[in-house]
């Protein structure tokens, strides 16, 4: 998880950089549903190997005054 200013253009930036990097080694998926914790905004993305799970999503929190870069990764069931 790394944290940005609210809505910071360095946020997208990081998104847009790591989406392209997972890009060149992932397939991406389309998910069943997604667990978005209330952001004002997001943008997410998901990717499968034969082994893990990976998601990478971007989040705009007002509350928090904060954008949040999330790189999560689960063992495939």
């Amino acid at each position: 998880q790394w944290q940005f200013d609210y809505r910071s253009p360095d946020a997208q930036e990081a998104f847009t950089a790591s989406e392209t990097a997972l890009d060149g080694c992932f397939n991406k998926t389309i998910p069943d549903g997604t667990d978005v914790n209330h952001p004002d905004s997001y943008d997410q993305v998901f990717y499968t190997t034969d082994t893990a799970l990976i998601s990478l999503a971007l989040k705009d929190k007002a509350q928090s005054d904060a954008t949040y870069l999330f790189l999560r990764i689960a063992t495939a069931p």
